[in-house]
């Protein structure tokens, strides 16, 4: 399809016709399974709250029967807590089985397989948002789960798969090939995505984000918290508007109720807040009615202290190759009973204390979110732990705690991927330490940002070339 014929379409009929046709074939010629649990989730979500958690029901004994029956870590854990399969008839019962922790997962990874699951393996890592990254595995029909749900829940929002989507987003860390570069482009050129590198800072970047979104004009703005902040900012001070934008979306960072109001006074619209991880992509989405759901369909999510705000515990219905089940994801929060006046039958969240970031300053006062240290750590396969604390505008200290000695490709890796974001100026301090300090409340700060003493009170906002795909 040419340019000028996307371009026509994207409004509406591209959409329907990349959603329609375009997305089945390719499922059907693949051999994926998105197409069908698209399909799926847009008529489960109508469900009656009932037949939706008989459905969630159903599938969680799916996953629990290949843990009991094939995964070595949970069949030793399991029978050494005294229950069996055949234990779990309800819901509450899955209470008597044992939590399964982070360190869990970083230690027996492979102990963790299904050995039953005979088809392809794709490994994944998180960049460790508690300070602890680890590396695991998930099978592509998991993934096809995953994304369905992300693409139902986003379109919420107006991001809908096929409309203009213009997303304030991190880019690949390192040198990607050729190949794996254009196989992104294309996938963004599909999708009508617009993706902006907000690590990677420049001169004039947030013009050059309004001339992007100027040029674009998408349906909606995706980003994470802290850049959906600065663009507000950003366009409050210069007095800008964003007629074609129907809905913004904040992930990775938490959202507080003053941004909220700004996103409602630059953009007209409603702020739609997120909660997802990189075990499990999405996790709960608001709609427009402020309801906070639970894609229930691909996760089944409880409180470790029922009825009450605690540790959230989170089930993964279909990563039949590594199965996640009562994962401790290093949140809290409260699941509702109450029903969203929108209609869906899915479950909500009350409440979400999820994990912070600080913010970051360029040598020059500028400043980057701290997620940008996670996008760094994920791929260092060296760190069991780690923490990047600012020290000064051109001076990182960067704790780790290694799990085997860090090879030379990842001590230059860090420091070219630091200095990207940072400036070339910048002096990133590589500390080996045996355990990544605590504060007094017993967490690990994984990022820290520059004392408020040290912040310069003219502080320029950081630039980056805009990385928009093409289309």
């Amino acid at each position: 399809m040419s340019e000028s014929n996307l371009a026509q379409c994207s409004g509406g009929s591209y959409a329907k016709l990349l959603n329609g046709v375009f997305l089945p074939l390719h499922s059907s010629i693949k051999g994926r399974k998105y197409a069908q649990f698209r399909r799926f989730v847009e008529q489960s979500q109508w469900w009656t709250r009932e037949r939706l958690e008989a459905f969630q029901f159903e599938e969680l004994r799916k996953v629990l029967r290949i843990a009991f029956e094939s995964a070595p870590f949970y069949q030793k854990r399991y029978a050494e807590a005294g229950v069996r399969f055949e234990d779990i008839q309800t819901p509450a019962d899955l209470r008597r089985l044992p939590v399964l922790e982070r360190d869990d997962v970083r230690r027996f990874k492979e102990e963790l397989r299904s050995s039953s699951y005979t088809g392809k393996l794709l490994s994944h890592s998180t960049g460790g948002s508690t300070g602890v990254p680890i590396q695991f595995y998930r099978s592509p029909e998991s993934y096809d789960w995953r994304t369905a749900v992300t693409d139902r829940s986003y379109a919420w929002a107006g991001a809908i798969l096929g409309n203009r989507v213009l997303y304030l987003w991190g880019a690949p860390t390192g040198h990607p090939s050729l190949w794996n570069r254009t196989k992104l482009n294309a996938y963004r050129w599909i999708r009508n995505d617009f993706v902006i590198d907000s690590f990677h800072r420049g001169p004039g970047f947030w013009h050059d984000v309004i001339k992007t979104i100027d040029a674009v004009g998408p349906a909606a703005i995706v980003g994470y918290t802290s850049n959906i902040e600065e663009l507000c900012a950003f366009a409050h001070e210069h007095g800008l508007s964003f007629p074609s934008v129907k809905g913004v979306v904040a992930a990775a960072e938490t959202v507080y109720p003053d941004l909220r109001e700004r996103v409602k006074e630059t953009f007209g619209v409603p702020l739609f807040n997120t909660y997802g991880s990189r075990e499990f992509m999405s996790i709960a989405v608001e709609c427009d009615q402020g309801g906070f759901h639970v894609n229930m369909e691909n996760i089944y999510l409880e409180n470790e202290e029922e009825g009450r705000q605690s540790d959230i515990l989170v089930t993964d219905l279909h990563n039949y190759a590594m199965p996640f089940i009562r994962y401790r994801i290093g949140d809290t929060g409260l699941l509702s009973q109450d029903r969203c006046i929108c209609g869906r039958g899915l479950h909500s969240l009350a409440a979400l204390e999820g994990k912070t970031w600080d913010i970051l300053r360029t040598p020059s006062g500028g400043t980057i979110p701290g997620i940008v240290v996670r996008h760094f750590m994920k791929d260092v396969p060296e760190v069991r732990q780690y923490q990047a604390e600012q020290t000064d505008h051109d001076r990182i200290v960067l704790r780790l705690a290694l799990q085997k000695p860090l090879s030379r490709e990842s001590h230059e890796f860090l420091t070219n991927e630091f200095r990207k974001s940072f400036g070339a100026e910048l002096q990133l301090v590589i500390n080996e330490v045996a355990e990544v300090p605590r504060s007094a409340s017993g967490k690990v700060r994984c990022v820290i940002g520059l004392p408020m003493h040290k912040l310069r009170p003219s502080a320029t906002v950081p630039d980056v070339p805009v990385m928009a795909a093409q289309h």
